[in-house]
């Protein structure tokens, strides 16, 4: 990762679902950005004529093609050659 992008810290990602009639749900996708302008321009698409971004609207749309059809839209995973992601889970800091 770029280490100005890395010292920009965290960010919050929140899921909203809402059922709908005929057993469908909507997904809302809320990314606050705020002090993140790096990971901003990154996730808007602003890199990618540099082979990086294309945001939350590349990953929702390989969901998508997954939970409707069962495939990726990316093509299967090639697991020797693909890097696995790592996860890193914290909990915010406590306020007083």
């Amino acid at each position: 990762m770029d280490p100005a992008m890395a010292d920009e810290g965290f960010t919050r990602v929140t899921y909203e679902l809402d059922e709908r009639d005929g057993g469908a749900t909507k997904l809302t996708v809320i990314h606050d950005l705020e002090g993140a302008p790096g990971l901003e321009t990154l996730v808007s698409g602003g890199r990618e004529d540099q082979g990086a971004g294309g945001g939350w609207s590349w990953v929702l749309s390989d969901l998508k093609s997954l939970l409707e059809t069962g495939k990726r839209l990316a093509g299967p995973i090639d697991r020797e050659t693909t890097a696995q992601p790592s996860v890193l889970v914290t909990e915010p800091p406590a306020t007083s």
